[in-house]
């Protein structure tokens, strides 16, 4: 230990007495075995006064690649944008596929999955015939992660044997270990357990570093966890808080041993252990869960005050998970890029037979000839696929309007049966029997399920107005979406559980979150929105 820090010092010595491109000689030689003596190194350059582009761009990968080997925020992304443009120009291939992938993560770390797809995929084109195995690995192990998130479990198999295989050609047996975690992971999501705890115990066995041997006991716990099995998830997860841990591993492991000892019913231990993953860094996955067990172990205690605060941060979780949920998987991105990329090669076959249209004239007619059928076909099939899309669009519009005349009538012949078919006898039925009416008619007690069916009938309502105006409350989506299925006012403040009063209220702040003049225009902003 003291040779490693005086080693360091000595480092950090010799960088002072050096000029910059020295300094970065250095850092390039270091990063892999001593990411925090050479983080400080590059913060001792100023960026800024760099002399040469090319000691520019270098050192916006090094610092990227010091800041994600300490586990740090990738910024600023001016940084990464200025070695891209330059190793763009020079056509350095494998530097800008590294400094793409940089810029990928950096995306990626903030959960922005498809913008970092986009980028881990251009790495790969300019990382083609690389022997850069190392980020090679890194790149799939990435691609993996997201597809697993994205619950693209047969492509994140895939991806993860990639990265096995670049992995393997670096000797680093560690990251070999890493990756076959990662598929013992993914066998776990899909709930093959014996394949999982053979990976995971064949890994343990392997591995001389404390970090791999607590990361895997870990997971071995979260399996068996998923399994049901509460007393083998605490023995496991109590054994890997005794090893190191990077990165969010530490919250993990605090988190499933609380929902063990909640399932267990030890509500004090399960409270600990939230409160303490709570104060490690973690994904908004982790901590709205922490607060579940939070919330249902304080019920539990009929502590419903503290319960409510830890209801609201579960909720405000909730909506996170929701926005990121709802963007564009990565396959679909990986398919449109391949596609794009067989374009551009067959924009360069064609230049060819430019080419030898000029060179051989009578070849070059055959060839248009050829060329205009082609495109008269591709034209005939346009015109087809045009058709088919405003036949796709109008039996939408169609099944749209029999879902909300469905949902209406529903609620009618309800109403018609609790009331024995009396004429307007629906106007005097107690509040017990309306909520029975749209509980029946709507799932009204299942807020997803409702959402699900005002999305579906309604232009996509309540997950636009989500994004749009994040501070609107659930409380207040649901007026929204009575308004659209013409629900009575004294229905409206039964189901919400308000007064005359509360209503007015509930309008004056819709109105104010949508921007409105007054509430006068709130129903038909609505209904012109999203009720065509």
């Amino acid at each position: 230990m003291r040779q490693i820090i005086y080693l360091t010092l000595l480092l950090l010595f010799l960088a002072s007495c050096q000029h910059s491109s020295q300094k970065l000689q250095l850092v390039e030689e270091i990063i892999d075995s001593q990411p925090d003596s050479a983080l400080k190194i590059l913060k001792e350059i100023d960026y800024k006064k760099e002399k040469t582009q090319s000691e520019k761009a270098l050192y916006g990968i090094l610092m990227f690649k010091a800041l994600d080997k300490n586990y740090l925020d990738l910024t600023p992304d001016s940084l990464i944008n200025f070695s891209i443009t330059f190793y763009q120009n020079k056509k350095d291939n494998e530097k800008l596929g590294e400094a793409l992938f940089y810029k990928g993560r950096m995306y990626n770390d903030a959960y922005q999955y498809e913008n970092a797809t986009k980028l881990y995929m251009l790495a790969l084109d300019n990382l083609e015939g690389s022997e850069n195995y190392d980020l090679l690995a890194k790149v799939y192990s990435d691609l993996g992660r997201i597809s697993v998130i994205q619950n693209e479990f047969e492509k994140a198999l895939g991806k993860f044997h990639k990265a096995v295989f670049y992995a393997s050609k670096t000797n680093n047996n560690k990251n070999v270990l890493k990756e076959k975690i990662n598929i013992a992971n993914v066998y776990r999501f899909e709930k093959k357990f014996d394949k999982a705890h053979q990976i995971y115990n064949e890994v343990f066995s392997n591995s001389t570093d404390s970090i791999i041997s607590g990361l895997v006991l870990q997971e071995i716990g979260v399996a068996f966890f998923w399994e049901n099995v509460y007393d083998s998830t605490i023995y496991y997860l109590k054994k890997s808080l005794d090893y190191p841990f990077v990165d969010i591993n530490k919250s993990v492991r605090l988190y499933v041993l609380a929902d063990a000892y909640y399932e267990l019913l030890k509500l004090d231990s399960a409270l600990f252990y939230a409160h303490e993953s709570l104060t490690y860094p973690a994904t908004f996955h982790t901590k709205r869960e922490c607060y579940r067990i939070l919330a249902n172990s304080c019920y539990l205690k009929k502590d419903f005050k503290t319960m409510a605060g830890y209801m609201t941060h579960y909720q405000t979780m909730s909506d996170s998970i929701r926005k990121i949920d709802i963007q564009t998987k990565a396959t679909i991105i990986e398919d449109i890029h391949q596609s794009n990329t067989k374009v551009k090669e067959k924009s360069g076959q064609i230049y060819w037979l430019i080419a030898l249209i000029i060179l051989i004239m009578g070849a070059g007619i055959y060839i248009l000839y050829r060329f205009i059928r082609k495109n008269r076909i591709i034209s005939e099939q346009k015109r087809t696929m045009e058709n088919s899309l405003k036949n796709s669009k109008s039996e939408i519009e169609q099944n749209k309007t029999m879902l909300r005349e469905s949902m209406k009538d529903l609620i009618e012949k309800n109403k018609a049966l609790k009331s024995n078919g009396k004429k307007n006898a629906h106007v005097l039925l107690n509040d017990e029997t309306v909520l029975e009416i749209y509980t029946q008619a709507l799932q009204i007690n299942n807020y997803e399920a409702f959402s699900q069916k005002i999305n579906a009938a309604y232009n996509n309502m309540i997950c636009e107005l989500t994004i749009k105006f994040p501070a609107i409350s659930q409380k207040e989506m649901l007026y929204c979406s009575f308004i659209l299925l013409d629900i009575p006012q004294n229905h409206a403040m039964v189901l919400l559980e308000t007064t005359p009063n509360g209503l007015y209220k509930i309008r004056q702040r819709l109105a104010q979150k949508l921007e409105l003049s007054s509430t006068r225009e709130l129903d038909d902003f609505l209904k012109s929105t999203y009720g065509k």
